[in-house]
């Protein structure tokens, strides 16, 4: 990696594009905080990546309260039934019926992300893509730093107040001596236990797993 002892700066850089860094990057912008975003990898894979497909209420409440919420309000789809599926025949939930009685939003992850970015650019805010931070420096001080890979392999280093790793479990920025999310995470249910099984035809418009 090539030092080429670039120094850039920002009040708050946050580490990831994904739902998470751009909802914060919108919040920042709004309220006229000068921030900055950087993702590893390419616009094009930020747009199209699908992960999760489902929205809980609380977070819609959350893009709604923030005005974040038009393309899901427009295109999502409620949804309040599972059906599990075992040799030994099926069980249908209807867990809109059960606790609080609320329901999730099914929108993609890629068409959120992409309505929030399109908003972050179309106000003004930078996003710095194929730019993965490599180590943070000082984040115990008021001037913390994050020290970046750019696309062609130079090393640039952005200077801030604060940063905010939004770039999932792995963030770089608790990798750090002494930090409480230094450790490795315990290891989580694959997304996949969740998605319909490719040998069954769906036999209704709701979520199927087995």
């Amino acid at each position: 990696m090539t030092d080429r002892n670039i120094r850039r700066a920002a009040d708050v850089v946050v580490l990831g594009a994904g739902p998470a860094g751009l909802v914060l990057g919108n919040l920042l912008q709004d309220s006229g905080i000068d921030c900055v975003l950087l993702e590893r990898a390419e616009r094009a894979h930020v747009q199209t990546r699908a992960r999760a497909g489902f929205l809980a209420a609380h977070s819609v409440r959350i893009l709604e309260r923030h005005g974040l919420a038009e393309g899901l309000r427009r295109d999502g789809q409620a949804h309040s039934t599972c059906e599990f599926r075992t040799e030994d025949g099926r069980f249908r939930l209807d867990y809109s019926d059960l606790g609080r009685g609320e329901r999730h939003t099914v929108y993609p992850q890629q068409r959120l992300v992409t309505n929030l970015l399109t908003r972050f650019l179309d106000n003004g805010g930078r996003v710095d893509f194929a730019t993965e931070a490599v180590g943070v420096l000082n984040a115990d001080t008021d001037r913390p730093s994050v020290t970046v890979r750019e696309a062609d392999g130079g090393s640039v280093r952005w200077r801030a107040r604060y940063v905010a790793g939004c770039d999932g479990r792995r963030a770089r920025v608790w990798r750090r001596p002494g930090s409480p999310r230094s450790r490795s995470p315990r290891p989580t249910p694959s997304p996949t236990a969740c998605t319909p099984p490719s040998s069954a035809p769906p036999s209704r418009p709701k979520a199927a797993a087995r």
